[in-house]
């Protein structure tokens, strides 16, 4: 046993090993280096926007179904970003329409610099204006 002065050390046999994970809901999506926690570098907010970037007249329903995510969440999404300033919504006949206020700065202190039309832009094109 250790004294109080020495360094613990971990002995191998003694360690519990890990729990089994649950299967992923996740199918079909990319997962970091084949098995851990599935992530992206965008967040939701920035793959709603994207679409809607895309196609202005994009329904609800065809964003959950592009992003993986419910229609629900989606509402949810479109109420921070039009709250927020980033989208203005246009009712046409039963349609929303939307907006995306291309001048609005990201919210980040690390990204507070750029806009939003400028990184949608970007991700379309996969260049930088100069």
């Amino acid at each position: 046993m250790n004294s109080p002065s020495e360094p613990k050390s971990f002995r191998p046999e003694a360690a519990e090993s890990p729990p089994a994970e649950p299967p992923s809901s996740d199918a079909g999506r990319p997962d970091s280096a084949g098995g851990g926690a599935v992530w992206t570098f965008l967040s939701n907010h920035t793959h709603v926007l994207l679409c809607i970037y895309k196609q202005s007249d994009i329904t609800a329903r065809q964003i959950a179904e592009s992003v993986g995510i419910t229609e629900r969440a989606v509402q949810r999404i479109l109420s921070d970003l039009i709250q927020a300033g980033y989208l203005v919504r246009e009712k046409r006949g039963r349609q929303n329409v939307y907006a995306i206020t291309a001048s609005a700065h990201l919210r980040h202190p690390l990204e507070r610099h750029c806009e939003v039309g400028g990184l949608l832009a970007f991700l379309i094109s996969g260049r930088a204006n100069p």
